[in-house]
């Protein structure tokens, strides 16, 4: 009998492989419609949305791309680790078999890798690829045909127009996600705030004792079916229910909603038009501690707003106290994000160190490691920086009041990220945690809003 040939082979067993596909969905409870010697003609469950190819030098700059695809609800295989005992290359042929789609990211590095190519074949021959490039690049000669997105410039904008165009096509092809996470249940019990002690201090300083975030296990997911089909707001990044890694035990917990983020602290020009507005004199934005601690204060602007260290119209607002931070987020609609929040928007899903990786590089933040920078930076001005979900300034320049109580005992509200004024590598991970009275107004502390997504 003649044995099959290399390229026979390697369709009986990717046929194979559906056949046992489908036999798996019919003990689930799927449904199969025909079958012919052996070979599943059937539809069978999809177990990725997306199959992403890329070169493995390129993964830290394509997180951001992934973050954003699964926030739209898609499945999306980029892990290039291999089970131990199996074969890369079947490994492989069995997660593009079992995709809706292949995305593949050209570079410089990734348009000369075989595997690269051989895995965009398979999507061209399925008419399911959908290429994106990151490098300007010349895109091998037999994929010229499928237009790329031409992601080049991209730094997360959801309305950038080559961005617009990729989820538009991926949409008409893979509609509703393949596969809908299922979660447990469990309660979150929240602090309480506490009525303010008078007083309080106005000169700039480091202030509290810094302590590594200790996790704890939360896990409340929901799921909003129609989170996706709001505008985002002006300025600001969504960010979807679902699991992270949190604090410095990295402990896997789970925002139960999906809420937006500033991209960027409040800055001063921002939070002029709050004053100018009569923020300081309208009691409708204050709560009742904040309110009494004002007007008992006879407090009318932040505490340096006169001092041209800190007042120009880019430079994030500091001075500020948690009072007048929540004053302005009411002001404004918005409100101060939980330190969970915060910290799920500056690490991303991962648990990464800082918000671009994990080693340190004092190039990439408003800091004093190299004793250059006597004061808060324009904001933006370190885009390398930003976090998976586009959140940039969130190590380095100010930090940020959070609306979460520091302990039990409600000895401070939270303070997160560096500071200009820090020179330990340490003070700007994401994990580290700080706490100032609410009453504290320092020359380090700013402050950005959240808002929750309908």
């Amino acid at each position: 009998m003649r044995q099959p040939r290399t390229g026979e082979k390697k369709e009986l067993n990717k046929l194979a492989r559906l056949n046992t596909l489908a036999k798996q969905n019919v003990s689930n409870g799927g449904s199969r419609t025909e079958l012919e010697d052996g070979i599943a003609m059937s539809e069978f469950t999809y177990q990725y949305d997306i199959f992403l190819s890329y070169a493995s030098e390129d993964r830290e700059r394509i997180r951001l791309l992934v973050e954003r695809l699964m926030a739209k609800r898609w499945t999306v295989w980029w892990d290039q680790r291999i089970p131990t005992g199996r074969e890369y290359d079947e490994f492989i042929e069995e997660q593009l078999d079992t995709s809706r789609s292949v995305v593949v990211v050209w570079s410089s590095i990734s348009v000369t890798k075989r595997w690269v190519k051989t895995e965009a074949g398979e999507g061209l021959s399925r008419k399911v690829l959908f290429p994106v490039m990151i490098d300007q690049v010349k895109i091998p000669l037999e994929f010229r045909r499928v237009q790329a997105a031409n992601l080049t410039q991209w730094q997360g904008n959801e309305h950038d127009e080559a961005w617009e165009k990729l989820i538009h096509d991926l949409t008409t092809l893979l509609g509703e996600p393949a596969t809908k996470a299922s979660f447990n249940k469990k309660n979150i019990r929240e602090a309480k705030p506490r009525s303010s002690k008078e007083g309080g201090r106005d000169t700039p300083q480091q202030g509290g004792k810094k302590i590594p975030a200790k996790s704890r296990e939360v896990v409340v997911p929901s799921f909003h079916e129609n989170a996706w089909t709001h505008p985002i707001p002006n300025g600001m990044v969504l960010i979807p229910t679902g699991p992270f890694l949190y604090g410095d035990e990295k402990r896997e917990v789970t925002i139960d909603h999906d809420y937006y983020m500033d991209v960027y602290p409040v800055t001063n020009g921002a939070y002029r038009e709050f004053l100018e507005a009569g923020g300081y004199d309208n009691q409708t934005y204050w709560s009742q501690e904040g309110w009494q601690w004002q007007t008992s204060e006879t407090i009318t602007q932040p505490t340096f707003w006169d001092n041209k260290q800190f007042n120009g119209p880019d430079q994030p607002v500091v001075g500020v106290s948690y009072y007048e931070a929540e004053a302005y987020a009411t002001w404004a609609g918005k409100r101060l994000p939980t330190e969970q929040e915060w910290e799920k928007a500056a690490r991303g899903t991962d648990g990464r160190e800082y918000p671009w990786g994990e080693e340190f590089d004092a190039d990439r933040c408003a800091n004093s490691v190299k004793g250059e920078r006597k004061q808060p930076t324009p904001v933006g001005t370190f885009p390398e920086e930003a976090s998976p979900f586009g959140c940039q300034d969130m190590a380095g320049n100010v930090v940020e009041w959070c609306a979460s109580w520091f302990n039990e005992k409600k000895e401070g509200r939270v303070l997160r990220g560096g500071a200009w004024f820090l020179v330990n590598p340490e003070d700007f991970r994401c994990a580290v945690r700080d706490y100032y009275d609410p009453r504290d107004r320092d020359g380090l502390i700013g402050f950005r809003c959240a808002q929750d997504a309908p």
